[in-house]
């Protein structure tokens, strides 16, 4: 709003400088309406910009999805997408299919939180990725897992990725460290 009062106040004091100077009212609404179509054009760019960003810090962005989850008594979901290195599929090319509000991080692969998104639309996402990204399509690329349907906690869901892992992949753990601290169990 502060950005907005600034360039209209910034448009019609040009305008009217350009005004007394020239001497034409037509120059001083010129310069007026320019100044609106600016912040026109700002604010339609702002509103366009996508709250999809990939995340560093994987632990902190599933723990305060999980929290969310919980506090608003709506599903989450989970994907862990496998690396491959023949594929090399990043982040920002799974963010770009998702819903803006979708959050995407990478860390041992890259992980999806889907907000309000039960079992069946998890189905239909999972499927929507694959069809999208062909190479994913593989046995044990995509695992998913719904919270509260599949796991109750933060701590559960981390472990049953664990669980689902495939036991000759050496990456590290997605989730590590203290971010998992007073977290129930």
């Amino acid at each position: 709003m502060r950005t907005t009062v600034l360039i209209v106040g910034g448009a019609a004091l040009a305008g009217l400088v350009v005004g007394s100077v020239s001497g034409s009212w037509l120059a001083t609404w010129a310069v007026l309406l320019g100044g609106l179509l600016a912040v026109v054009a700002t604010r339609r760019a702002a509103a366009h910009v996508s709250m999809n960003l990939p995340l560093p810090d994987g632990a902190r962005a599933l723990e305060l999805e999980v929290a969310r989850a919980r506090r608003s008594g709506r599903p989450l979901t989970v994907i862990h997408i496998r690396p491959d290195a023949a594929d090399a599929i990043r982040p920002e090319d799974i963010s770009a299919a998702c819903r803006e509000v979708d959050v995407v991080w990478a860390d041992d692969g890259v992980w999806l939180a889907a907000g309000d998104t039960n079992v069946d639309g998890r189905a239909g996402l999972v499927g929507r990725l694959t069809r999208t990204f062909p190479a994913l399509a593989a046995a044990d690329r995509v695992v998913a897992l719904t919270f509260p349907d599949d796991e109750m906690t933060m701590h559960g869901l981390v472990e049953r990725f664990a669980a689902l892992r495939p036991r000759d992949a050496a990456a590290p753990d997605a989730v590590k460290g203290e971010a998992l601290a007073g977290q129930p169990q």
